[in-house]
């Protein structure tokens, strides 16, 4: 179902983006905890991610795809997030009864489902192309391998496809000197899971984790107006996968210009919403302690671009974090970043 090529390489750089905030985990140094991370999301694509959604119809979360049918996009999207919070409380429980190796086999599963909902499985809208992990799901698809079919997006471009699930979409190539080439959506997955691995390894020995950890994966899964499920390869649905398909990856990296500075005064975003790292205090160019912040507000537009890719935030302008119960407090007043991807998604 999923290209392990890319998934490799996602896990790696989250792996790493981890090891720059913490000195070790559970004693692994990181080339070993990298290592078992991947294998165990590699687990999750087993014998029932080639099966079809009607034969396995409880598998589809796994892997942020729809069961068509009886769940509306809503109740797919919820369901997605649920088997995130039920592996993450599993890992949770294991590290608890002192069980390391269940533990990062559940970060595995919760990992592979997140990485999975960037891309060919869940379609969102234009901010994912700019790395943005919280650009809304605009649709879910379906997997059904007995509908593998090549169909004509046009007369000299075929398409791959398991009922709504392009193929292609999740392939990844090499470069000349063998490393992945991963695609800007990829870099919201990276993102995504950096933030939430990193919050659940602050907050796993709190009685509040499971509380405060959804309110990070929840908006992850945040449902576009129009959002809806993929359930057949319908002519608009090849027409639209095709204009995907050609800007995927390829829209460019913002520059510092697409944003007014950053306020200069402290901002407070209420903890419930992020958990209980504080944003950064003040705008900073340096990785790890925008990673450190696990927070998505309006400290998003860095001054300066950051073209590593472990930085979470990528001088991307995002806005105020779509969970925040409460506009952020600037003291005093100052005007909110203003970036060109806040604009509603152009229509494909």
């Amino acid at each position: 179902m999923s290209d392990q090529r890319g998934h490799g390489e996602m896990t790696r750089r989250v792996a790493e983006n981890l090891y720059t905030m913490h000195d070790t985990i559970n004693g692994l140094t990181r080339e070993a905890f990298a290592e078992r991370l991947d294998r165990a999301q590699a687990a999750a694509d087993g014998p029932t991610s080639l099966l079809p959604w009607w034969l396995v119809p409880f598998a589809q979360a796994d892997h942020s795809l729809a069961l068509p049918l009886f769940r509306s996009v809503g109740e797919n999207a919820e369901a997605i997030v649920e088997h995130i919070m039920t592996e993450l409380e599993l890992a949770r429980a294991a590290h608890q009864d002192g069980r390391a190796d269940d533990e990062i086999a559940h970060l595995g599963a919760a990992l592979h489902t997140i990485e999975d909902g960037y891309g060919g499985h869940v379609w969102r809208d234009q901010r994912a192309d700019h790395g943005n992990p919280l650009a809304e799901v605009e649709a879910i698809n379906t997997y059904d391998p007995t509908l593998l079919v090549n169909l004509p997006r046009s007369l000299d471009d075929w398409v791959l496809t398991a009922n709504t699930h392009d193929i292609s979409a999740d392939h990844h190539e090499r470069d000349d000197d063998g490393n992945v080439t991963l695609k800007n959506v990829d870099l919201a997955a990276i993102e995504a899971g950096t933030a939430v691995l990193n919050a659940y390894l602050g907050q796993r020995e709190s009685p509040h984790m499971t509380e405060q950890l959804a309110g990070m994966v929840r908006p992850l899964y945040e449902l576009s107006q129009d959002a809806r499920v993929n359930w057949f390869p319908t002519p608009q649905w090849l027409t639209e996968d095709g204009q995907r398909a050609a800007g995927l990856g390829q829209q460019p990296a913002p520059t510092t210009e697409a944003c007014e500075a950053p306020p200069e005064q402290p901002v407070t975003v209420d903890s419930a919403c992020w958990g209980p790292l504080a944003c950064v205090p003040e705008p900073v160019n340096d990785a790890s302690a925008v990673l450190d912040s696990a927070c998505w507000g309006p400290l998003a537009c860095v001054p300066e671009p950051v073209n590593d890719v472990s930085a979470v935030l990528d001088s991307a302008c995002w806005g105020p974090a779509a969970c925040m119960p409460e506009p952020a407090v600037v003291e005093p007043p100052a005007p909110a970043p203003i970036c060109p991807i806040d604009a509603p998604p152009a229509p494909f």
